[in-house]
């Protein structure tokens, strides 16, 4: 009995050790196309970002509300009765990047703080040489510092030079969004939902940088041994940088990349793949939204956190089910699959193994999907080999009535016709060994067909149980997980258990090794649910007609 235990715990660790590998009879298809400019994408999971961008024309994102009134600076900019020590000429035609939260500058070699308000309200004609002297004296310039922006949103100034990014960041949400910032005004938004920080480097010499609104945020310079050397009222300030190797560093749960340029053609590649699952919980990148938004105005975004409370459970399944795949909404778009066009019908989602999006234009944006996916549902019913040459992909499982045919002749064949012999002593001795091969195989079979399941669709029983322990959700991946299981019994397991019996009854063994048909009776529920699970979801999608689960588009 001891040996019995030991066997077990060896094949329960082998069966652990081995799930990757199994996941091997679940196909990994090839899925590339375009998305079209009405249809909704969001992806999910890690996320490399790699891409340049320029921002947009600064009177097409600050409105009239705003505390800096861009345009009235054209008489001070051809005033040169005064001269100043910072690129004021960089105002006359700005590129804004949005911070929509906090931002660190390092090793600034130069940052003019000046107080555009009182510029503005200054006649520099008629001021005495000494009142000149005076304000030139008040404005603050600083070198070799560190600028800390917090509690944003800010404007990144340009002068349309490039903002390059190059960043990995463990979970993301992903989306091309159009923001409302104006009657008429839609501007399209790569955004991106994560708790990571993203580096960025900006190719020019001279930037800006300011509050969005009246009241958001705070900024400190420091110097570069740490010491603050100013942390003042932010209204009507704009810091002028000078710095030909500008680099910072952004800590948001929202960033908002411009998906603009006036001249050459801007490309932003995402790669996506599954992240750790301890990472992979579209909750908690909503938790700090409504902060990041106090200051946008009409750009406010909706508090999902609130929204989404008593969802627990579920949002907790659903962020494992399409972490590493993308969400596809009000969508009638064709992809290929495999060398087959396959067309999304309103709805849509795809588990991918690893895929990458390029969005790429100038003032209109074209967004490209290819990569290699474990399952795509279109909007109806899932792709599978079926689809190919089926609309609903559903066809008749020949493969398993062969089987069965081969089962039943062998059966008849050596029941009725070539009965054996049975070697008593041979079969004696197997019985044991059989019956500890039958435990050992249920355990195995077991925890491949729940990989199996978690591989194609992201979480399964154990992966639920763990996670949350005893719950609904848990028991209704039991439940799943019980009919394919009985399924595959009934229609593979119970005719290759048939099979091996037979065969050992060619060589003279009986009852003492039908333990050993049962095990791999039992291991062929696992190949049954690898292959066709997705098949019996179509069946009963065909039968309740996914659009009153799916009702969107």
């Amino acid at each position: 009995m001891n040996k019995l235990a030991v066997l077990g715990c060896m094949a329960l660790f082998l069966a652990m050790s081995m799930s990757v590998n199994a996941q091997i009879l679940s196909p990994v298809v090839h899925m590339n196309g375009e998305l079209s400019q009405d249809s909704m994408a969001f992806f999910v999971g890690k996320t490399a970002i790699s891409g340049n961008f320029q921002g947009y024309p600064m009177d097409s994102v600050y409105q009239t509300d705003s505390t800096i009134n861009i345009s009235s600076f054209e008489d001070i900019l051809n005033n040169y009765s005064v001269e100043v020590d910072f690129n004021l000429s960089l105002l006359g035609d700005l590129n804004a990047f949005p911070l929509l939260n906090s931002c660190t500058f390092k090793d600034v070699n130069k940052v003019t703080i000046v107080d555009i308000q009182e510029i503005q309200s200054i006649d520099f004609e008629s001021m005495l040489p000494k009142d000149l002297m005076n304000f030139m004296n008040s404005i603050k310039t600083f070198t070799n510092v560190e600028i800390i922006a917090r509690e944003g949103p800010f404007i990144f100034g340009t002068d349309g030079s490039d903002i390059t990014t190059q960043s990995v960041v463990d979970y993301a949400l992903s989306s091309v969004v159009s923001f409302e910032l104006g009657e008429g005004s839609n501007l399209p938004f790569l955004a991106m939902l994560t708790k990571s920080q993203m580096s960025m480097q900006y190719s020019g010499r001279s930037s800006l940088l300011f509050q969005f609104s009246e009241g958001s945020g705070n900024i400190i310079v420091r110097s570069s041994d740490g010491n603050k050397l100013w942390n003042g009222e932010l209204e009507g300030k704009i810091f002028f940088i000078e710095d030909d190797n500008l680099s910072f560093i952004q800590n948001s749960s929202l960033y908002a990349f411009p998906l603009f340029s006036e001249e050459k053609q801007f490309t932003v590649t995402l790669s996506i793949s599954p992240a750790e699952s301890d990472d992979a919980d579209i909750a908690t990148i909503f938790e700090e939204i409504p902060d990041v938004s106090d200051g946008l105005g009409d750009m406010g975004i909706p508090d999902f956190s609130s929204n989404a409370q008593g969802f627990d459970e579920i949002i907790s399944v659903a962020s494992s089910i399409i972490n590493g795949g993308m969400v596809l909404i009000k969508t009638n778009d064709s992809f290929t699959v495999d060398d087959s066009l396959q067309t999304f019908s309103r709805f849509g989602f795809a588990r991918g193994d690893r895929f990458d999006i390029t969005i790429s234009g100038n003032q209109t944006v074209q967004t490209e999907i290819t990569g290699d996916y474990r399952l795509i549902f279109l909007g109806d019913h899932f792709y599978n080999l079926q689809a190919k040459e089926s609309e609903d992909g559903i066809a008749f499982p020949f493969l398993l009535v062969i089987v069965w045919i081969l089962a039943i002749g062998l059966y008849v064949l050596f029941r009725f016709y070539l009965k054996k012999e049975v070697n008593e002593e041979i079969d004696t001795k197997i019985k044991r060994y059989a019956l500890i091969f039958h435990v050992v195989a249920l355990i195995v079979a077991f925890i491949l067909v729940d990989r199996e399941i978690s591989f194609q669709f992201g979480s399964s029983a154990i992966d639920a149980l763990l996670g949350q322990g005893l719950s609904p959700i848990v028991l209704a991946f039991i439940g799943l997980e019980l009919g394919l299981w009985v399924l595959g019994f009934l229609a593979l397991g119970l005719p290759i258990r048939i099979i091996v019996n037979s065969g050992l009854r060619l060589v003279g063994i009986g009852k003492g090794g039908k333990c050993v048909g049962k095990g791999i009776g039992a291991l062929f529920i696992w190949v049954f649910c690898a292959v066709y699970a997705v098949l019996i979801l179509n069946i009963i999608f065909m039968i309740l007609n996914p659009s009153n689960f799916f009702p969107m588009g």
